[in-house]
């Protein structure tokens, strides 16, 4: 379970993620983005998961969060 926690999201999140900053107006540097600007993308990011009957995984936020180069989640 420890591994999976850790291991990466699928690229489609990542996907997801650039997306919606892009869309909200905050351009695609997810890494460097205002911490009240990434909430708002890992809300958006969840909403489109879950209308796709995407599951949330444990430790999805802090795993995103690594996987586009962000030092705080």
């Amino acid at each position: 379970m420890v591994d999976a926690i850790w291991s990466p999201l699928p690229r489609e999140w990542r996907d997801a993620a650039d997306t919606a900053a892009h869309n909200l107006g905050f351009g695609r540097d997810l890494a460097g983005l205002p911490a009240e600007h990434w909430q708002r993308v890992l809300a958006n990011v969840e909403a489109r998961m879950r209308m796709k009957g995407i599951e949330m995984p444990e430790g999805w936020r802090e795993r995103l969060a690594r996987q586009v180069g962000r030092e705080k989640p």
